[in-house]
């Protein structure tokens, strides 16, 4: 029942076409992007995207029906489309780029090197190729004839790209074969079928090389990026002019590089380049989802801290983590939606000499922790199951650090139990505002998913599930950059090799290969989007720092001038260039300023 959105029209959203895009969606996860944009398009004519929620979840009982069939189907979907086929044609090119291009001439797949290197987006169009516009002509025109005569030989094309910096880079040569794949992609279309796989002879430039050249060779950011220009067919003229800097400046640098590498030659360190990027180019940190979800990716020496497991008196499992200084003083530290709670090495090792022992309850639904059903209190729960960890440590107090959300479970602990957490510390907190000021300057996947658990509850479910699906099916890290794509902060974090390998690691707790906590996430939503206010006012004797980023998705400065407005007890810090990740672009500066309210009487 897939309809392509160009097809909707674009008046105001009906029953069927809702119903429409639900099932695109069960279909294709991706598709939900899709529904956003058209959310987005709407809110813009109307000035409000909870007017278009609210009038979705006035719908009838019907379109309810639809919403919990689809959501079956998408289970359905999720399971089948295991090493599916188009996955599986990409699979013996994780090293290169490589995409897949239906009848329609639309991009249905692609290898994490493909999304890297082209910065393309699935389900988008050969335009965003970024090559010379009419080599995109001249690609599009072979590939409408290899769909239709739906056989022969593959096409070997060289693939101009811009220049860059008045320099002409070297043309991408790309090999495109036909294909007849059983997949729910497949169409028709002029008499055109099958799919063409375009592969590129392009070197993809995995994340971890970086940590790798760095550790192995010792070589300075500025060698490495020389070296990758090397390897991608940048000459030195090029390079000095991309860079800035004088020939004879990169001609020495080229030299300390080849002494560091015990190399000859400029044509031998691109061979030992290359033989890096084989050993390294598995790591999960390039993305590729032919590698299971959960695999470990640091490269550090240190040793991750095992989970320990309670059980709970219903019987279910509750799993918690201990890190940082074993004899230190306590600190519970929350691991948002994302399950981010392992903390980078370097900042272990502050935690260590700053005697911080770092305790996270991992809350029902995530990781080893059992759920609970629906009409469960979620919010008695964690904070019973919070107190259960504290209990069994014998922490009788502490600080709370509280990242983004997670500010509600830290304020209704305080509210109920208000002995037992001496500071509160919230680390681009979220508080409650009337009606919908703090969506306005969200970032897009924040204000649907959030506003929907407020708006469209009856939606918010399937909605969670399908974004969780998706973050399966593309991998964590590219999820991590669709959702943070307008936040350079946080988009930096992303890059970080000495950060984001325990980032990724960390959140396999909220999806993994083969499972996801979005029921977990969604029963979490349904509750920070209701109006806690009195907890925040129940709180406030409680010693607090707040300090948000800027450039956090979940709130722009006119939010945290409306915190300010509402709850002028609270101080909140701001960090300019700081996001939602803002504790581990920050904990440099902000592990010393925890340690003191630890460390506090």
């Amino acid at each position: 029942m897939s309809t392509g959105s160009d097809d909707r029209s674009r008046t105001e959203l009906d029953e069927e076409q809702i119903i429409s895009y639900i099932y695109d969606i069960a279909l294709d996860p991706g598709n939900l992007d899709g529904f956003i944009d058209r959310l987005e398009a709407d809110a813009r004519s109307s000035s409000d995207t909870s007017l278009e929620l609210g009038r979705i979840q006035t719908l009838s009982a019907l379109l309810e029906s639809h919403v919990s069939r689809a959501e079956e189907f998408l289970d359905r979907v999720a399971t089948r489309e295991e090493g599916s086929a188009t996955q599986r044609a990409l699979a013996p090119f994780d090293a290169k780029p490589a995409l897949l291009v239906n009848a329609a001439l639309e991009i249905v797949d692609a290898n994490r090197a493909a999304i890297d290197a082209y910065g393309i987006s699935l389900h988008g169009s050969l335009d965003a190729l970024p090559f010379e516009s009419h080599d995109v002509d001249r690609l599009i025109t072979t590939l409408r004839q290899m769909l239709r005569d739906r056989s022969g030989k593959g096409v070997l094309m060289a693939l101009d790209m811009p220049l860059s910096d008045d320099a002409q880079p070297p043309p991408a040569l790309i090999h495109a074969h036909w294909l007849d794949l059983p997949s729910i992609h497949a169409v028709e279309v002029a008499g055109r079928g099958g799919f063409t796989l375009l592969v590129s002879t392009d070197v993809s430039w995995p994340l971890a090389l970086d940590q790798t050249l760095s550790e192995v060779f010792g070589l300075t950011s500025a060698e490495r990026d020389i070296v990758r220009a090397l390897v991608e067919g940048g000459s030195l003229k090029s390079i000095a002019s991309a860079r800035n800097r004088s020939l004879g400046t990169v001609r020495t640098q080229v030299k300390s590089v080849l002494s560091r590498t015990r190399t000859h030659s400029q044509s031998e360190l691109i061979r030992v380049t290359l033989s890096l990027m084989e050993i390294v180019k598995s790591s999960p940190l390039i993305g590729s989802p032919a590698l299971p979800a959960d695999t470990p990716s640091t490269t550090s020496s240190e040793p991750y801290a095992e989970f320990e497991t309670l059980l709970r008196p219903d019987g279910r499992r509750l799993d918690f983590l201990v890190q940082g200084d074993c004899q230190g003083r306590p600190l519970l530290f929350s691991h948002m939606g994302y399950g981010l709670m392992r903390w980078p090495p370097a900042a272990l090792r502050m935690a260590r000499q700053h005697g911080i022992r770092i305790v996270s309850p991992i809350r029902s639904g995530f990781g080893g922790s059992d759920p609970v059903d629906r009409s469960a209190d979620i919010m008695k729960i964690t904070r019973d199951d919070t107190l259960a960890v504290m209990d069994h440590l014998d922490i009788d107090t502490c600080t709370y650090v509280a990242q983004g959300n997670d500010l509600l479970f830290a304020m209704d602990l305080i509210a109920h139990h208000p002995g037992r957490v001496r500071n509160l510390i919230g680390l681009g907190p979220r508080l409650p505002l009337p009606a919908d000021i703090q969506y306005i300057g969200m970032g897009r996947w924040h204000r649907f998913l959030l506003s929907t658990a407020r708006h469209a509850p009856h939606l918010l479910y399937f909605t969670a599930k399908a974004a969780f699906t998706l973050a399966q099916k593309i991998g964590r890290d590219q999820m991590f950059r669709n959702v943070h794509r307008h936040s350079p902060a946080d988009l930096a974090v992303l890059e970080d090799p000495d950060i984001f390998p325990t980032l990724y690691d960390s959140s396999v707790v909220t999806v993994s290969q083969d499972a996801h906590a979005a029921f977990a996430y969604a029963k979490e939503l349904f509750e920070s989007e209701s109006d806690w206010s009195e907890l925040v006012r129940r709180t406030r004797d409680t010693p607090a720092w707040f300090v948000s980023g800027l450039q956090d998705p979940l709130g722009d400065p006119a939010t945290i001038a409306a915190y300010r407005e509402v709850f002028p007890w609270i101080q909140i810090e701001v960090i300019e260039k700081a996001g939602q990740l803002i504790f581990f672009q920050e904990f440099r500066r902000l592990v010393p300023r925890i340690a003191r309210f630890v460390h506090a009487e």
